[in-house]
């Protein structure tokens, strides 16, 4: 996956719901669906993919764009944006935290323009230290961490504003 957000159409048959996927390096993986947010960590890429979704383990399968979840199957399309692009991010967006941990280290102020890739915040979690990245170019709009807070799987970071 690229350091882009990705915007899908989830095709449920009765039901199309939206998803974006914003990669936050390492296998972490912030996705908001249907305007909630969650952590997602690959812990196997399989097959078939195990993976932790705020915290809670399950196996995904997926083939051609089908996806099959705890019995559950869907489609995920692509979806086009305004300009004709495919998952372009419009809004601000969320950092959060794929695991339960502490903060070490942020690496960004109010205000600071950052890229795609660059290294945003410092977790401390099962002894060692993660580096939680920016998934677009963007402007730090809000910090809701410092130095040594306590955060548990899922917890917002830092909100990014996309650059214009």
């Amino acid at each position: 996956m690229s350091d882009e957000a990705q915007s899908y159409d989830l095709d449920l048959g009765e039901a199309r719901v939206p998803v974006r996927l914003e990669s936050l390096g390492a296998e972490q993986f912030t996705v908001v669906v249907a305007e909630t947010s969650h952590a997602v960590v690959v812990l196997d890429a399989g097959p078939p993919l195990l993976v932790s979704v705020d915290g809670q383990v399950l196996s995904v399968e997926v083939n051609d764009q089908k996806a099959a979840i705890g019995g559950i199957e869907a489609r995920l399309e692509p979806k086009q944006t305004d300009n004709g692009s495919k998952g372009a991010r419009t809004g601000p967006s969320t950092i959060r935290s794929p695991m339960p941990g502490r903060v070490v280290r942020v690496l960004c102020a109010v205000g600071q323009s950052v890229t795609a890739g660059q290294p945003l915040v410092v977790l401390e979690a099962m002894k060692m230290e993660n580096e939680l990245v920016s998934s677009s170019d963007g402007v730090v709009s809000e910090l809701l961490v410092e130095p040594g807070s306590a955060i548990e799987a899922n917890a917002a970071l830092l909100r990014l504003t996309p650059s214009a």
